[in-house]
Formats: C-alpha cells, sequence, structure tokens
C-alpha cells in the first residue's frame, strides 16, 4: 500500500510537472507576442496618438473586448453621406448637332454599303507615288543575306 501510494504521488508529480512546463511555454509565448505588438505600436504609432487610444478605450466585460468609445464618428464614417449638388449640370449645354447628322437617299445609301462592304486589297492604303521606279540596285544587305542563303545550302 505504501509502495502504491508513492507510485501515485510520483505520477501526481510528473503531471504537475508537465502543467507547469505547458503554462510556462504559454507565458513565453505569449510574452513574443505581446513583444511584438508592442514593438509594433512604437514604430507606427506616434506617443500622442498612443496616449489618446489609452485615454478613449474601455473594455467590455460582456464580449470580453476592448472598445474604443465614439469609433463609429471616425475614419470613413465621418465621410458625408448626402449627394452633393451637380455643379458640372448647370455649366453643361448640350451642344447643337442638328446639322451634324446627314440625310442620305436610298441611292447614296446603297452606294456607301457597296463601299463599306468592298474587300480591302492586302497593299497598303497609302497612295502610290507617280515617280518611275529608280534603276538603283537593292541594297547590299538583302545581296549578304542572299549570299549567306546559298553558303547554308551548299
Amino acid at each position: 500500500m505504501l509502495m502504491q501510494a508513492k507510485s501515485e504521488i510520483a505520477d501526481l508529480q510528473q503531471e504537475h510537472q508537465r502543467e507547469m512546463e505547458g503554462l510556462l511555454e504559454n507565458v513565453r509565448q505569449l510574452s513574443r507576442e505581446l513583444k511584438l505588438q508592442m514593438t509594433i505600436i512604437d514604430n507606427f504609432i506616434p506617443p500622442e496618438y498612443q496616449d489618446m487610444i489609452e485615454q478613449n478605450v474601455s473594455w467590455n466585460d460582456d464580449i470580453g473586448e476592448w472598445q474604443l468609445r465614439c469609433v463609429a464618428y471616425s475614419g470613413n464614417n465621418m465621410r458625408k453621406q448626402s449627394p452633393q449638388p451637380d455643379k458640372d449640370k448647370e455649366k453643361y449645354t448640350a451642344p447643337d448637332l442638328s446639322n451634324v447628322y446627314l440625310a442620305y437617299t436610298a441611292e447614296t445609301a446603297e452606294k456607301a454599303m457597296e463601299k463599306a462592304m468592298r474587300p480591302k486589297s492586302s497593299k497598303s492604303a497609302r497612295p502610290k507615288s507617280s515617280r518611275p521606279k529608280s534603276s538603283r540596285p537593292k541594297s547590299s544587305k538583302k545581296k549578304q543575306k542572299e549570299a549567306n542563303i546559298e553558303d547554308v545550302i551548299q
């Protein structure tokens, strides 16, 4: 019976030791997270704003979170929701387009449609020059290229 009690005490001490190690690891993890959060706050939030936040924050036991007072009146919530009057509408007047649209007769409408449906040539749409072609030889690069091709073939 004494041996059984001693083994039970040893088991309880081992279980207690494991629990303590788990709790200590949890404390270390929370300390690392807290240091990270404090470093972020110190580097990105100016001290005067930190003080203002600390003054206007309160703990809410019901939801278990910190709440900032009057947060509804901050940031994008302060943007004016009412529609702004359109000042541009008053300045804008519709241009007179009565002379822009042309009325076609049936004959001219058919010609316009035929012209639009006509296939385009593959050549460029630039007008040709009326000058005769020169009798000068083509560039020497083209001749060199042709010579290189002949050398590769042979």
